[in-house]
């Protein structure tokens, strides 16, 4: 009996030495590649198992590179992980290579940190497709995603921790995306922009188009995070594929009219200080300030000859297509022509017109440079009774006057008031 309960007690105390030992005695498999001279003295010394002579050589070393790798692999076979790992670091300062990361992932293997080994064996596969390594990212995936999901199925009740062991679990799984869907959510309703970003540009079936709420929460937090063009293209996506929703139309026209308005500012700056304003800047500026209407407009094509080489081509299409800009009889639309009083009240009276605006002044306004019978003046007559624009102190009009730029952003302001006025 007294044997028996000796056999047992011995059985048990070895159990517990290499449960305590175990995570450092895994085998160490040595890796050789192109950074290094295979034939050298040193790596056939560690090859045969000569740690000691393998240790006395390196540490002689004059090349750094070799040192340093040499002693890490040196150190890792004597199981002095907190040795192998300082020189693993040290030979990475000197060069990245698969020889190191995969020396460095077999250190934190033994060291019982599963994560920063797959981390490792990871960077090891970018150098080098190793068959081995391979496997073994696999098998630590599969641990590790295991554990990790027995503990996200407990924490239903507590967000926090659960968001935490998510953002694990994609570490070490990215394919989860069931998980990596839900910890979308979670980031866009805490403010999250940034990682909304970048957990969504982790969805891996990307042939295969997220939920719809996901898709929504990912274009929102791009343009939060001013990611303009971006957003819209996301929108403008979401918009193709649920015409019907208003939420969506709203958000595209809105953000379309962010981005022209920012690619527009790019060209005009200080433009009230502008002592003139040529016609591809006032189409510009009137898309920019009412796009959501003019986008509404019928349109209809028109040859424009000129405009190819036009920062302002794709607003002057919009704004000559709805008609609300003319062009030539030789149709060119001169995009770098000052724009006259006469013009701008023409231009004015069109875009009321075509939102829908009645204009019917009937007040006969006395104009002095304006015959009764020139075939502008009843425009001119409706612009000026709505003070879009304005006579001078004598009455006149002086239709040939170019436009300035503080004169364009005040007819803008009035314009914005009329139609805002409409609508109310």
């Amino acid at each position: 009996m007294k044997k028996r309960t000796i056999f047992f007690v011995s059985l048990l105390m070895i159990l517990v030495f290499f449960q305590f030992c175990g995570k450092n005695t895994l085998p160490v498999k040595l890796f050789v590649d192109n950074t290094i001279n295979i034939q050298n003295e040193g790596w056939n010394l560690l090859q045969n198992g000569k740690i000691e002579k393998a240790k006395d050589y390196f540490d002689k070393s004059k090349d750094e590179y070799e040192k340093y790798s040499g002693l890490a692999y040196v150190y890792l076979e004597l199981n002095n992980i907190g040795k192998a790992k300082e020189y693993f670091l040290k030979a990475l300062d000197i060069k990245e290579s698969f020889l190191l990361y995969s020396g460095l992932a077999q250190a934190e293997e033994k060291a019982g940190d599963k994560v920063k080994a797959l981390d490792y064996y990871r960077e090891a596969l970018n150098f080098y497709k190793d068959s081995y390594i391979q496997a073994k990212v696999n098998s630590l995936e599969g641990e590790l995603s295991e554990k990790l999901l027995l503990k996200i199925e407990k924490t239903k009740k507590n967000s926090d921790k659960r968001e935490k062991l998510i953002k694990e679990l994609l570490d070490v799984s990215p394919a989860s995306e069931k998980y990596r869907i839900e910890l979308i959510g979670y980031l866009f309703y805490k403010g999250d922009y940034a990682g909304v970003i970048k957990y969504y540009n982790g969805l891996l079936n990307k042939e295969n188009k997220p939920d719809e709420k996901t898709r929504l929460y990912y274009a929102k937090s791009l343009y939060k995070t001013g990611l303009y063009k971006s957003a819209l293209t996301e929108m403008e996506d979401l918009y193709r594929d649920y015409p019907d929703d208003q939420e969506y139309e709203n958000l595209y026209y809105e953000w379309r009219a962010k981005v022209e308005s920012l690619k527009i500012n790019e060209y005009i700056k200080d433009i009230k200080d502008k002592e003139k304003i040529v016609r591809e800047e006032v189409a510009a500026l009137l898309y920019s300030d009412f796009n959501n209407y003019i986008d509404r407009l019928n349109k209809k094509s028109v040859i424009i000859l000129d405009i190819d080489d036009s920062w302002a081509k794709n607003f002057i299409i919009k704004l000559v297509f709805t008609g609300i800009m003319k062009i030539e009889d030789n149709h060119t639309f001169n995009p770098e022509k000052p724009v006259t009083k006469m013009e701008m009240a023409t231009i004015s009276y069109n875009l009321l017109k075509k939102v829908g605006i009645k204009l019917h002044n009937k007040e006969r306004l006395y104009i002095r440079d304006i015959p009764v019978y020139h075939i502008k003046r009843r425009i001119i007559e409706n612009i000026v009774a709505l003070n879009i624009m304005k006579l001078d102190n004598k009455n006149n009009f002086n239709p040939l006057k170019i436009i300035t730029g503080r004169e364009i952003l005040d007819i803008l302001e009035k314009l914005k008031y009329i139609l805002e006025t409409d609508e109310n």
